[in-house]
């Protein structure tokens, strides 16, 4: 991987980290099966609303995002765990990735995936506890401004007490609750890779998280943005090729196969790209917009087939699903991995620590921990 510059120049690092097959393999386990989930328990949220699997899959089919209107109170709590546990699937792998990436700048070339596994399950609670501790702050900040609303409803006391106090501190207490919960914006970012590079505790990852974006808001910001950049392009560049594998493979097998392949890839993919609802975006720039993929593969209608071809489309829309969130993993990943580089850049900055170095003898007793470890 080469060594750190602790510059910006840094950066370009990550778009490589993020392909190697580890970390797309650990990225992609952990979001797919939240996805999965999620997919679960928001079909379950429209059964309880009483809307049927038929109703559901005619307006959803696969990917029931974006607004989803649920008006019965059980509905909407079956909805709100499903998003909370695809966002913890996602924490989760974003701190195996993010272990994975750090060893590999340290030079720990053999650190294995099972060692991300066996990382991201000893410390994700370090993660979780991270940021559910400032999402319980900004709910008791909500809570006294509820407490000083009822203050205010009591006649005379309450407006003389409201007006009176509130530049000092309802105004200045609002105005941090603000700056918290832009914190907790980007503690989502910060806390894998903090968490990955230190593994300690909470404390530290809130702290080390909060500081590396308070210290240097500006290094933090041009890091962010450039990853963003570089994830767009690069996302581009890996959804144009899989694209173009996919027609290829196609027109390969039709050269055999003739009419049974295109009916076979209609019947899985016509399912995918007609729900997916990003699909004219998720290659990363605004051009491909212009890009519709079920014309691109020219899909045509199919009407009845046998119960072979069925499922052999079935297995075509599972793999074209596959594909996505391969690409998809491949983005988020850049931008894990940035943000690694991203906080040992600005700690050695701050603090003159490089982290990422490791002496030699201690990282032949770490390759030879790991190999014990995978004897074992």
């Amino acid at each position: 991987m080469g060594k750190l510059y602790y510059h910006y120049r840094d950066i370009l690092k990550a778009p490589r980290l993020a392909l190697m097959g580890k970390n797309i393999f650990i990225m992609m386990f952990h979001v797919m099966l939240g996805y999965v989930i999620y997919l679960i328990l928001t079909y379950a949220a429209y059964l309880v609303q009483g809307l049927s699997i038929g109703q559901v899959w005619h307006l959803y089919m696969l990917f029931p995002f974006g607004t989803i209107p649920f008006e019965n109170t059980l509905s909407k709590f079956i909805w709100y765990v499903a998003c909370i546990f695809w966002i913890g699937m996602f924490l989760r792998g974003s701190l195996g990735v993010a272990r994975s990436a750090f060893e590999e700048l340290r030079g720990n070339f053999f650190f294995s995936m099972g060692e991300a596994f066996r990382f991201t399950r000893k410390n994700s609670r370090i993660v979780y506890r991270a940021v559910v501790s400032v999402i319980v702050f900004i709910a008791f900040l909500v809570l006294l401004g509820i407490i000083v609303g009822l203050i205010g409803k009591i006649p005379i006391f309450g407006e003389l007490f409201y007006g009176f106090f509130y530049d000092f501190p309802f105004f200045v207490v609002s105005l941090f609750a603000v700056l918290v919960i832009f914190l907790l914006a980007t503690l989502i970012l910060t806390a894998p890779a903090v968490a990955a590079v230190k593994g300690e505790d909470t404390m530290t990852t809130l702290f080390d998280g909060f500081s590396s974006v308070t210290s240097q808001p500006l290094r933090w910001t041009l890091y962010l943005a450039g990853s963003y950049v570089l994830a767009r392009v690069t996302t581009f560049i890996l959804a144009y090729a899989s694209f173009r594998a996919m027609q290829f493979t196609n027109w390969t097998t039709m050269l055999i196969m003739g009419e049974k392949q295109a009916e076979l890839f209609s019947l899985g993919a016509r399912e995918v790209f007609a729900s997916f609802p990003y699909t004219h975006y998720f290659a990363g720039l605004p051009y491909l917009a212009q890009l519709n993929p079920a014309d691109y593969f020219h899909l045509g209608y199919v009407g009845d087939v046998s119960w072979s071809l069925s499922v052999g489309g079935i297995f075509i829309m599972i793999s074209i699903v596959f594909i996505l969130f391969f690409i998809v993993s491949y983005f988020l990943n850049t931008m894990v991995c940035a943000q690694v580089i991203a906080f040992l850049d600005i700690r050695n900055a701050t603090h003159n620590e490089k982290l990422a170095f490791i002496p030699e003898d201690e990282l032949e007793q770490e390759m030879e921990a790991e190999e014990s470890g995978r004897k074992k």
